[in-house]
């Protein structure tokens, strides 16, 4: 139970961190190579019918698996997501 509240958090964290992120740096790789405006509206409404159908997901799939699995599954999909970030981060500024 603890490791499952400890992965929960730092998720939640790396969740957050990006949520402050991401608009400075969409706006420098932009400026990088001669973009116009970035259309952040629509950017931000991809990622809350993302988190819609996370939610639903979530209510299907917690009355099927146990809690525990469920959190590991979501921590692998997530890491995997986010993989391609980290092997590209050179390509957007980061390094």
């Amino acid at each position: 139970m603890t490791m499952s509240l400890l992965l929960d958090d730092l998720m939640t964290v790396v969740r957050y961190t990006f949520v402050f992120m991401w608009t400075m740096s969409l706006e420098a790789a932009a400026e990088r190579a001669d973009m116009g405006p970035i259309p952040h509206g629509y950017i931000f409404s991809c990622f809350m019918v993302s988190c819609m159908i996370g939610s639903c997901l979530f209510k299907y799939l917690s009355a099927k698996l146990e809690l525990t699995s469920l959190l590991s599954y979501v921590v692998g999909v997530a890491a995997l997501g986010l993989l391609p970030a980290a092997i590209g981060a050179e390509d957007f500024g980061f390094t």
